[in-house]
């Protein structure tokens, strides 16, 4: 099997890299994880994940489907004896009388299919066309301050989380053990294995107040109930929108903000609808340096003036 490449920054990979290794499910027990896991993590790479959600949502499926499909084995078979595009159909079969919902079972089986593709030697992925999908909307500045807003006055804990989903980008499982800290006159969120992510320069003040403390697991909970009671919906794709908006408005050669920020080419496609639309000369001279967002020959719609 090849080795997969990075799916962006290194940063990025490390984090993926780190969650899929220490990755356990309550679903199975020690034979069961010790036949199963190794597998399961070696094709999850190899697919590879876009971020530690989809990561997740891999291997997930994976435990999920060789529980289920196995349960009447006195030992666990090797993943490769099982994971097969017929039985991952008679899975999804099954699930869809279950209980779970037709959304959870699409998702599940999609995520399987690409296992199964890399354990055939396949790109995980299919390159076919592209499925036509409105990006969430990023938030506006009055939104973003009406959501800290209520996030500090429920719990300190809460508004770190709220910080590391709109300033890093870091939502769910991502944030969790992670805590706001600082790199010199930078605000940065590092992630449970040390991993640091710039927090956007916008929220730096929210940052001062979270600074040191770690974000519990129930914490993106709580942030989502707090922006809901504010009559703002709040889900991780749209925060993460905000912050890729925040981070492409900050004033600085645009080239050296998708390094500072992480941000991907698929990041990029995704907040592209909200970006102004810009000349090519425009567009090479962002990239390269010359011309920084604030600058008269830059663009002046809502990246630069919305955040």
């Amino acid at each position: 099997m090849q080795k997969p490449s990075p799916v962006g920054p290194s940063s990025t990979w490390a984090l993926i890299e780190a969650y899929v290794a220490r990755y356990t499910s309550p679903l199975i027990d020690e034979a069961q994880a010790a036949a199963w896991l190794p597998r399961l993590r070696e094709l999850a790479l190899a697919v590879p994940p876009t971020d530690t959600e989809d990561a997740r949502g891999m291997l997930s499926a994976g435990v999920r489907f060789m529980v289920e499909m196995t349960a009447t084995a006195s030992v666990p078979p090797p993943v490769d004896e099982v994971l097969d595009t017929e039985r991952i159909s008679r899975w999804a079969y099954r699930a869809v009388g279950s209980g779970l919902s037709g959304e959870t079972v699409r998702h599940y089986t999609a995520r399987l299919h690409r296992l199964e593709r890399v354990r055939r030697g396949l790109p995980g992925r299919l390159r076919g066309v592209a499925v036509e999908r409105t990006p969430s909307t990023p938030m506006s500045v009055d939104e973003v301050e009406t959501v800290l807003e209520a996030c500090r006055a429920s719990d300190v804990a809460v508004l770190a989380a709220a910080v590391a989903a709109l300033g890093a980008g870091r939502t769910q499982h991502e944030a969790v053990g992670g805590a706001v800290g600082r790199i010199g006159e930078r605000w940065v969120f590092v992630s449970p294995d040390g991993v640091p992510f710039d927090v956007v320069p916008q929220l730096a003040d929210a940052a001062l107040e979270v600074a040191g403390v770690r974000v519990p697991a129930w914490s993106w909970i709580r942030v989502r109930r707090c922006a809901d009671a504010a009559g703002i919906p709040l889900t991780g794709a749209a925060a993460r929108q905000t912050f890729r908006l925040m981070a492409l408005s900050v004033d600085a050669p645009v080239g050296a903000l998708l390094v500072r920020f992480g941000l991907t080419k698929e990041a990029l496609i995704k907040i592209q609808p909200f970006l102004p639309d810009i000349a090519p000369e425009q567009a090479k001279a962002l990239l390269r340096g010359r011309v920084h967002c604030g600058d008269p020959l830059a663009p002046s719609g809502p990246a630069r003036r919305a955040l």
